[in-house]
């Protein structure tokens, strides 16, 4: 009976080796491609922020005096304005790995406040 427990305990011993040496090998293959991925994904960023960040900011800013000297526009400007600055400029190892940290958020609206509620007249006698 010992004998049989023993070879029972080893084969199970194997396969689990086998089957973390193939998880292994998984987690491996799919760091790889996450690496990938997380690089494509850096590029796009650096891509965006050094092409089409300043491209739109640039077309912000002409907007904003196409509105000023011509005041036909002015409405629709004032119903679209906003503050746009570009984000600031935060040096990152080249290998790292972290997100980039977001962009600053817009002041948030006042709270509202609960309308009163509406007066009830007074009981008739």
């Amino acid at each position: 009976m010992f004998l049989v427990s023993t070879a029972a305990l080893v084969l199970f011993l194997l396969a689990m080796n086998v089957f973390l040496l193939n998880q292994l090998r998984l987690v491996r293959r799919q760091t790889r491609e996450w690496n990938l991925q997380v690089q494509e994904m850096q590029r796009a960023m650096n891509e965006y922020r050094t092409n089409s960040l300043p491209l739109m900011l640039r077309v912000s800013t002409e907007l904003h005096r196409f509105a000023d000297t011509h005041p036909d526009f002015a409405p629709v400007m004032a119903r679209y304005r906003q503050q746009t600055s570009p984000p600031p400029a935060v040096a990152k190892p080249a290998g790292s790995l972290a997100p980039a940290a977001p962009p600053p958020r817009a002041a948030a609206p006042p709270p509202r406040t609960a309308a009163p509620a509406p007066k009830t007249p007074p009981p008739k006698k």
